[in-house]
Order: C-alpha cells, then structure tokens, then sequence
C-alpha cells in the first residue's frame, strides 16, 4: 500500500511553480475584487486572462499568464476556486514531481509550459471559429496534459482510490478526464471542452513525438508508434531543435518504472521512487527484455541513442584491444 501522500523529496522547481501559481491566483483574485468595488477597469483577470480583447490589445503575455490566474469571479475568492486551486496543486506536486524524476529539469518545464500555453492558443483558434470570445484562465490545462503523460509513463501503477480501492493509472487518468470533459459539456461551456482537448491532445502528442512513449490503450498502438518514429528520425536528421530533445536528468538515468520498463508491472508501488539501472550491462539487459517481449518499436529514441553509445563505447575498447 502507498506509505504516504505524496514523493518523499519534491524539486525546488516544482515548489517555485507551486508557491507562484498559488502566490499570484490568490493575489490577482484580491486585487481583481478591490478593482471591481471601484468600477476600475481593466483588472488583473482581464489582463492575464487569455482572450481575444486581450490578444487584440496586444497582450501578448496572456497565453502564459493565464496558467497562473484562476477562473475570473465576481464573487473574489470563493470556496470552489480555493479547492480547484488545491487539487490543481496537489496534483502538480504528486505526478509532476515524478514526471520530473524521469526527464529532468529542463524537459519537464518545456513540457508544462508548451503544453500549457499550446493548449491556450489551440482553444483560442478553436473558440473563434465557433464565436465563443469568454476568457480562459487556471492551470488546469498543464495539469491535464501532466496526467496524459503521467498515465502513459506508469499505466499499470495502481493507486488506492480511498485508502481502499486500487485502480490502475490509466483508468484512474482516463476517469478524471472524462468527468472534466462531461462537466464542460454539460455546461454548454465551449471554452474549457476545447482547452481540456486541446491539452490532452498535446500531452500524448508530446510525449510520443519527443520521449518516445506510448499510449497504454492498443486502440492507439499505431499512431504512438507513428509519432515516436517520427520523432526519432527527426532527431537522427537533427530536424528537432535542441531544446526539445529528452535529457535525463544529471547522473541520473531514467528510472526503471519509467515506460522503458514499467509495462506489464500491475504492483501498487511508491510513485515517487525507483532506482536507476546500476550499469551499461544493467541496461541492455533490460533493453533486450523489452524488445524480446513487446517488439523494437517499443524502444524510445532515447533508449536507442544510449543502446549505439554502449555498442560504439565497446566496440572502440574491442579495437583497442586489438
């Protein structure tokens, strides 16, 4: 059974995202509050919201900003938008900081925030063909892309639901995302339905396109192989610019429950931890297990550039034994 809440450490870049996300939602809301007494305007929602009045304006800030501002209310801070904040949270700090532990620093930001502000601009795009002009604000969309990947990462990890009921990662995800998306459909609320699919969208697009992993319903086997083979060649071709490229973090491998060996495993397991293969023979002996049992194609790029330096490395030591 999980031992506790969440990761036993949590990276200081997740901590500085959670604290600003926190820090400027509650401050904006305050603020916001105080304008409105006033009949001031524009406020701070309005401003860091993301909205075609504001793109017109050229507030070109707001596909950022409006990750970090929650939904405007006329009401201020309200007991909804305090827990929508937490859970928003919490979940950050639960599968970000894991998603974290696999890719680093660096690829985890890149992901969060090219996710976070694609999902903005694709809603947007989306919204104006259908003439819906409401603002879009919360890190909700990050959050969903975050789940999208994490489900993919760890889709056989089972979580006590309840401190009861163990469910799967990826029914679990797959439940949460679909309760989101029925709640904007229910609510006729054009907006959010699209950004909710627009970062999911980009969460398992990314995460095919650039990590190489794969989708854990066979419904979607061909399509993930598609996009990581695409990913790979473009990278083979240095097609892919440097800042996307998937990099472990410093001395530190990617954890064997990452998806180059968590498939098939349906233990109730820490999310938080794993160790990291011990060596180059380590490593290709888990690599080779892989491939015999679910096929070459299951192999990231990542794994299969790390499998050609072990070869490259050892065939050089062999020819200077010679």
């Amino acid at each position: 059974m999980l031992q506790q809440w969440g990761p036993l450490t949590t990276p200081p870049t997740i901590k500085y995202l959670i604290i600003w996300t926190c820090v400027l939602a509650i401050l904006s809301a305050v603020i916001q509050s105080i304008f409105d007494q006033f009949g001031l305007s524009p406020g701070p929602l309005q401003l860091f919201s993301l909205s075609w009045w504001g793109l017109g304006n050229l507030y070109l800030w707001q596909p950022l900003t409006y990750l970090f501002v929650q939904p405007y209310s006329s009401s201020g801070i309200t007991f909804f938008s305090l827990i929508s904040l937490f859970f928003s949270m919490y979940i950050l700090w639960l599968l970000g900081t894991t998603i974290y532990d696999l890719v680093g620093k660096k690829a985890f930001l890149q992901f969060y925030f090219i996710c976070g502000i694609g999902a903005g601009i694709l809603a947007s795009l989306m919204m104006l063909l259908f003439g819906n002009y409401s603002m879009l604000a919360g890190s909700a969309p990050a959050i969903l892309a975050l789940m999208t990947a994490w489900s993919m990462a760890y889709p056989e990890t089972e979580v006590v639901l309840f401190f009861l009921i163990p469910v799967k990662a990826k029914w679990l995800v797959s439940g949460l995302i679909v309760t989101t998306l029925l709640i904007s459909l229910s609510q006729w609320d054009i907006g959010n339905l699209f950004l909710s699919l627009s970062a999911i969208f980009l969460g398992y697009t990314y995460a095919c396109f650039s990590w190489g992993w794969h989708s854990p319903f066979p419904l979607t086997q061909k399509l993930d192989s598609a996009l990581a083979s695409l990913g790979l060649k473009l990278l083979k071709y240095n097609f892919i610019p440097e800042w996307l490229k998937f990099k472990s973090k410093k001395n530190q491998p990617s954890s064997p429950l990452s998806p180059s060996s968590s498939l098939g495993s349906s233990k109730i397991v820490d999310i938080g931890t794993g160790a990291p293969p011990a060596t180059d023979d380590d490593f290709i002996d888990q690599m080779l297990a892989k491939i015999s049992k679910y096929g070459e194609r299951s192999l990231s790029w990542s794994e299969r550039r790390r499998m050609q330096q072990i070869s490259e490395r050892k065939r050089k030591e062999q020819d200077g034994i010679k």
